[in-house]
């Protein structure tokens, strides 16, 4: 009655009140804290782990397509290089190609020249057969001749033989040039 006649009963009951609230707020509290701890800290943590791989896979990744761009680049480079040095030699074969033929020309020309000349020495040796003179010395300038013939055609012979392997050089180089190019093509 005291407490009533104070007025303190009210605060005392609402304290009580306040005390109840506050243990299950407590217990609540635990709870949480107990949840917390078994089922969300060991998730969390699982998380982080897997967040550090997938990091780890990410700049693994990011190396590897950098790697791929630097190969692919250096691929390019090597197939341009090749490319490079397969027309200079196909040039060069042409070159050397081209000198063959003049050399084949002017090797016909000197055996069409020594076969005019054989020709005007017979008819000069039959002629001085005939008058009796100068025989013995034709007939050697007849086989002097006959063996710069025989060696322009088998310097003509070479030469032919030079411009078929020449040629077939190029056709080879071309075949290269034509792989350089389908790799490069393949590549991109």
């Amino acid at each position: 009655m005291i407490e009533e006649a104070a007025g303190t009963r009210m605060y005392e009951e609402q304290k009580a009140k306040a005390l109840k609230k506050m243990e299950k707020k407590d217990k609540r509290v635990q709870e949480i804290e107990s949840i917390l701890e078994e089922e969300i800290a060991p998730k969390l943590q699982k998380l982080e782990a897997d967040k550090r791989i997938f990091e780890e896979w990410k700049r693994a990744s990011d190396r590897l397509e950098k790697l791929n761009k630097q190969l692919v680049a250096a691929e390019w480079l090597d197939a341009t290089e090749s490319e490079k040095a397969a027309t200079q030699a196909k040039v060069r074969l042409q070159e050397e190609v081209q000198a063959a033929k003049a050399e084949k020309s002017r090797l016909e020309k000197e055996i069409s020249d020594a076969k005019k000349r054989k020709t005007e020495v017979e008819k000069r040796r039959e002629a001085e057969k005939n008058k009796g003179g100068k025989l013995a010395a034709l007939e050697e300038e007849v086989k002097d001749l006959d063996k710069d013939l025989a060696k322009m055609r088998t310097q003509e012979e070479i030469k032919q033989q030079n411009i078929k392997d020449e040629q077939s050089r190029i056709l080879a180089e071309r075949a290269d040039i034509k792989n350089v190019r389908l790799a490069q093509l393949l590549s991109h």
